[in-house]
């Protein structure tokens, strides 16, 4: 059995406790969800209209997942497929993932095999963005994908001055059209609230 899952949900123009609920008059809108085995959303469908007295619906896409959970493949309401790969494909920790739209172009996301932070992105055209992190886990330099991070400076640089005895202040310096570094600050106080 799978509890607690929204199997059907309709909008209807009437109150609450109304009783005299007129189908289709009074209908604003009606969705359906099916799920696999374990609880995941496998299909969405839509009211389309009525016939006979009896609601029909149009599918406005599916989903398939893998043996983790990971969705594999979405369908939009047209038939149209978009895959996503991981890499490893067996196992839990993954370090990139590749999506491909129905047109065959693909996005790439490489990510850190501890914590998961995000190290790269590649669009369909090539384009690489690169963010690059400390010892803690927190981003330090990111670069645009009109910049090669061997060759050139990164476009943003972050760094953490935490204290006991002063409030937490994060610098962030941004490239700007000269090459040089525009500064901007955000000041925490005790409780790591921005200030």
């Amino acid at each position: 059995w799978i509890i607690g899952r929204e199997k059907r949900i309709e909008t209807v123009g009437k109150a609450c406790d109304a009783k005299d609920v007129q189908r289709p008059e009074d209908v604003v809108s009606d969705a359906r969800l099916s799920y696999d085995a374990v609880g995941n959303v496998v299909r969405s469908e839509s009211l389309s209209g009525y016939a006979d007295g009896r609601p029909q619906y149009t599918t406005d896409g599916s989903l398939t997942f893998d043996a983790y959970g990971r969705p594999k493949t979405t369908t939009d309401v047209f038939g149209k497929v978009t895959k996503i790969d991981y890499a490893p494909a067996a196992g839990q920790i993954v370090t990139r993932v590749v999506t491909t739209n129905p047109l065959g172009h693909t996005d790439t996301t490489e990510t850190d095999l501890g914590r998961g932070s995000i190290l790269a992105k590649e669009d369909a055209n090539g384009r690489r963005s690169v963010m690059r992190y400390d010892a803690l886990g927190r981003l330090v330099t990111a670069w645009s994908p009109d910049r090669d991070p061997d060759t050139k400076s990164p476009d943003a640089e972050f760094t953490y001055d935490v204290r006991p005895d002063a409030p937490v202040v994060i610098t962030t310096k941004s490239l700007v059209d000269d090459g040089s570094y525009r500064s901007s600050y955000e000041i925490y106080d005790s409780s790591l609230r921005i200030r």
